[in-house]
C-alpha cells in the first residue's frame, strides 16, 4: 500500500546499477545513477555521474586496447560492475531507503537491462564510427 504522498518517480536500486553496468559498461551504470540524481533534484550530481561514466568508459576502452588477447575480461566486468553497485549504495543508499519508506516504487530490472543494452549499442556504434573515420594507424599497438 502506498501513501498519498509517495514519490511519483520510480527509483533505480544499486542492484539496477549492477545490472546496467554489467550489460552496458560504466556509462550505463552512470546513466542509472544520473537518473536517480535527477529525480531527486540533484542536477549537478546527475551531470557529474554522466561525465564520470563517459570518462571511465573511455579509460576502460583504452586499457582493453592494450591488454593481451587472452586476458580474462569477465573478471574485469564483474569487478567494475560490483564497484559501481557499491558506489551507488554509498551515494544513493539513504535516498533509496527514504524513497521506499515513503511508499515510493522501484524501476523495473528489465528497464535497467535495457539501459545497459542501449549503452552497449551506443559504445559499439562509436567504435564502428571511429574505425570507419580514423586512419588505421591512429592508435599504435
Amino acid at each position: 500500500m502506498t501513501s498519498r504522498l509517495a514519490p511519483e518517480f520510480r527509483f533505480y536500486s544499486p542492484h539496477h546499477v549492477l545490472i546496467a553496468t554489467a550489460v552496458g559498461g560504466p556509462l550505463a551504470g552512470a546513466f542509472i545513477v544520473a537518473a536517480n540524481s535527477g529525480n531527486l533534484g540533484k542536477r549537478r550530481a546527475s551531470n557529474t555521474a554522466i561525465v564520470v561514466g563517459v570518462l571511465v568508459t573511455g579509460l576502460l576502452m583504452l586499457i582493453a586496447w592494450f591488454m593481451p588477447p587472452n586476458w580474462f575480461g569477465p573478471v574485469v566486468v564483474a569487478a567494475y560492475a560490483l564497484a559501481a553497485q557499491a558506489l551507488a549504495v554509498r551515494l544513493q543508499g539513504q535516498a533509496l531507503a527514504v524513497h521506499m519508506s515513503s511508499g515510493g516504487r522501484m524501476q523495473s530490472r528489465w528497464r535497467a537491462a535495457g539501459v545497459g543494452a542501449a549503452s552497449l549499442v551506443t559504445i559499439l556504434l562509436v567504435i564502428l564510427l571511429a574505425a570507419l573515420v580514423l586512419p588505421g594507424d591512429w592508435l599504435p599497438r
